[in-house]
């Protein structure tokens, strides 16, 4: 099936009750929906919540991948509806979906960014900040303090990835060539990373991969198989086949980059062009500590729990067939 095709997505949300009341009656109900998503139903009815227990309550939508528009990457809004006082407590969040077209052309992997067009933007505006605490407190949507845009488009040999990030901070003489990490967040230094998984055809997810930028051009590749899903084990990949280029031009608080992957790095050694897309892309600025993400929110860049959607597209179109995707939301 081509361009048309109902792309199924399952959230599972974890609801948590607190409080000694043990409200029964309760619901979830779709009160925001971007566009292209087919709610139904738009309300859940929920069990009564006992108090310290936490209950997963799973919401089936699907998506028109003939919808793709801006709009599809605005945030959707979910409410949970206690049962006894009739209070509806919102949820936002971003599950972006939007299309990568295959590129006609040569594309020079140099960092300038004069290859690419508006219809090549995946994102472009502030991204959404991860979890802090009142942003949890107060059950908000926040955003990133500075606007970043990025870029896709994809090969038969490679896939492609570039972005124009604000608020870089003042050049550091410090260059690693590892990544560090604090409470599961990349950490340390101004860089991005980028989180691929792909889904085939027959509905088959492939592993995680894991790619991390820097300013100064050095990059970092890490898998994630089916194997190790559960697990917080990575697996350092050396692929020479991977191109990236970063500019800082002077004078400005600004980073560009582009990055060319192999098909073989994502896929496996096959190197296949999948059908879709999991892709999350996240910013970390060193100097305020603030890290946020295309998908969201999310507690750190390399969770694949929960991720935006790209849909590989050609002039003539590229078909899914019956895929799932399932995805963990955050509770009340």
């Amino acid at each position: 099936r081509n361009i048309g095709t109902l792309v199924d997505l399952d959230l599972a949300l974890d609801i948590y009750n607190a409080s000694e009341d043990t409200p029964e009656s309760n619901r979830l109900r779709w009160s925001q929906i971007p566009a292209g998503w087919e709610m139904n139903p738009q309300e859940l009815d929920v069990a009564q919540l006992n108090t310290y227990h936490v209950l997963r309550a799973t919401l089936r939508q699907k998506f028109n991948l003939d919808h793709i528009s801006p709009a599809s990457r605005e945030p959707m809004e979910l409410q949970f509806i206690d049962g006894h006082t009739q209070v509806a407590s919102p949820l936002k969040i971003v599950l972006p979906v939007a299309a990568s077209d295959h590129r006609e052309g040569r594309l020079e992997i140099d960092g300038v960014l004069d290859d690419w067009s508006g219809a090549d933007v995946l994102h472009d505006g502030a991204l959404v900040k991860m979890f802090t605490r009142p942003a949890l407190q107060r059950q908000e949507l926040q955003r990133a303090a500075t606007n970043s845009t990025v870029y896709t488009s994809w090969a038969r040999g490679h896939f492609y990835v570039a972005f124009s990030l604000d608020g870089l901070g003042p050049v550091s003489h410090r260059t690693k060539n590892f990544v560090d990490y604090q409470q599961r967040r990349a950490w340390g230094e101004d860089l991005c990373e980028i989180l691929i998984q792909p889904i085939s055809a027959n509905n088959k997810l492939g592993p995680v991969l894991h790619v991390v930028c820097k300013p100064n051009g050095g990059d970092w590749v890490e898998r994630k198989s089916d194997a190790a899903a559960d697990s917080e084990s990575w697996k350092t990949l050396d692929t020479p086949g991977i191109r990236y280029a970063a500019t800082t031009p002077e004078g400005t608080t600004t980073w560009r980059g582009e990055i060319a992957i192999p098909w073989s790095a994502i896929t496996g050694p096959d190197g296949d062009v999948p059908t879709l897309l999991r892709f999350n892309f996240t910013q970390h600025k060193a100097a305020t500590g603030e890290s946020a993400t295309w998908a969201g929110p999310v507690d750190f860049g390399r969770d694949e729990t929960l991720m935006g959607l790209i849909y590989l597209r050609t002039p003539g179109g590229r078909g899914a067939n019956d895929i799932v995707i399932k995805e963990r939301g955050s509770g009340e």
